[in-house]
């Protein structure tokens, strides 16, 4: 198993465990993007490395992220996603209902409700979600009415269940405390269309 460091932002990275080499015959690859960001580094340089994936990325903002998206050959969603629409979202923009392969998340605070749903209602996605970037923020500088221990809680839910293995964690303190947000890793390891394209 080899994970692979995707350069994103600056010094930020996004983590994606590389194909196996019979897992050519399980594809096609998808990654979904939530949150584009005026940035596409990582979905760049993932597709250099698998020009087979394709991207769907979606954001509220479609003024130079819609033209990012296109400019590597992926297709632009003109659309927020929070914790109500979560479990639609990989519906909507993955009709073909292929597992995702990828799903990175940075939507500036509203990940604490994407974050419950697949800690409590991964059920509801249409589709299997193999691995996960997620980026979450500080919920003090963000939300007067969510809490460390409802993300702490969701996280426990999340890691019990067993289905997601967190892989990587790296925590950006830099700015610290006006931006504080902890990027973290997690994978698949029980949904077997996951698993046989990356792990065995």
């Amino acid at each position: 198993m080899e994970v692979i460091k995707l350069l994103a932002d600056g010094d930020e990275y996004k983590y994606f465990i590389s194909f196996l080499p019979n897992a050519a015959k399980y594809l096609p690859c998808t990654v979904i993007t939530l949150g584009v960001g005026h940035t596409v580094d990582a979905e760049r340089n993932l597709i250099n490395l698998y020009p087979e994936c394709r991207l769907i990325a979606a954001d509220p903002s479609a003024e130079i992220n819609a033209n990012l998206t296109r400019e590597i050959g992926g297709t632009f969603v003109h659309a927020a996603v929070g914790g109500k629409t979560a479990t639609k979202q990989p519906e909507q923009v993955n009709a073909e209902r292929h597992p995702v392969d990828l799903l990175m998340i940075d939507i500036e605070g509203a990940e604490f409700g994407i974050f419950e749903q697949l800690a409590f209602h991964y059920e509801l996605f249409p589709t299997p979600i193999c691995q996960i970037n997620i980026e979450v923020h500080d919920p003090d500088t963000l939300f007067a009415n969510y809490t460390h221990q409802q993300f702490f809680r969701s996280l426990d839910t999340l890691l019990r269940s067993g289905r997601f293995a967190l892989m990587n964690t790296d925590m950006f303190t830099k700015q610290a405390p006006l931006h504080l947000f902890l990027r973290m890793f997690f994978v698949n390891i029980v949904e077997e269309r996951c698993t046989r394209k990356f792990i065995c």
